[in-house]
């Protein structure tokens, strides 16, 4: 009905389907009859504006105490920037597959100096994985920000033996996984063992660090494995 009225009405508005209308009208007589009860329920039923707060919600709003059993009011005291999404985060607990370099800063952010070794076991492990798993130069570069961040915070927190000892092993152990490529990679970003003139709790000079980068151990020495001439007599008889 109502294409009907605009195909041949364009210019004049739709009419209103009766049925519809009837419908949704209530009837005079039941408003008449019922008119009390309708006023007591809007008494006891009343209709308010809840204008909703536009400043930024914090934890104290929802929760009393932190996880610690410190007040959160304290927390958030003096600091407007913090926000339930801040909040809900939480503590970092593991170096993860996803951004591990954010997951290490942020867990030696969050933990004291007697968890540094933990946390650095964590990254090398990561780093390890990733090395197995890679197959193409988005995860060697990767791992690549992932040992550039480890030296750093061993140079920051003055443990550059766990450094120097965790690449020691790397460059050993590169040839043994068919990884002997990547050495070339850690070249060209020019990360070797921390030295004395940048940790002085460090016995690598500078010297021994730039040849310890310099140096590659051939991976065709560690896997090429020589085998004994056959005698022509031999391989006759296996025939």
């Amino acid at each position: 009905m109502c294409l009907q009225h605009r195909a041949l009405h364009p210019s004049e508005p739709l009419p209103q389907p009766n049925l519809i209308t009837q419908a949704l009208q209530s009837k005079r007589a039941l408003e008449a009859t019922c008119s009390s009860e309708f006023e007591s329920m809007k008494k006891q039923f009343k209709l308010e504006l809840n204008e909703k707060d536009k400043n930024t919600e914090t934890g104290s709003l929802l929760w009393k105490v932190s996880d610690n059993g410190e007040p959160l009011s304290s927390i958030t005291e003096g600091n407007e920037n913090v926000s339930m999404q801040s909040i809900a985060k939480g503590v970092v607990t593991k170096v993860g597959t996803v951004d591990p370099v954010k997951d290490f800063r942020a867990m030696i952010a969050q933990n004291n100096v007697q968890e540094f070794g933990k946390v650095c076991s964590e990254m090398k492990m990561q780093i390890n994985e990733l090395l197995k798993q890679s197959f193409g130069k988005m995860i060697n570069s990767k791992v690549i920000d992932c040992i550039r961040a480890l030296r750093e915070e061993c140079c920051i927190s003055n443990k550059p033996l766990i450094f120097n000892t965790f690449l020691e092993e790397l460059k050993a152990t590169l040839p043994i996984i068919h990884k002997g490529d990547f050495w070339r990679e850690i070249q060209n970003a020019d990360i070797t063992l921390i030295a004395n003139s940048e940790c002085n709790s460090s016995s690598v000079t500078k010297d021994a660090a730039l040849k310890f980068l310099q140096e590659q151990k051939d991976e065709s020495d560690d896997n090429v494995i020589e085998s004994p001439e056959e005698d022509e007599n031999d391989l006759l008889n296996m025939m």
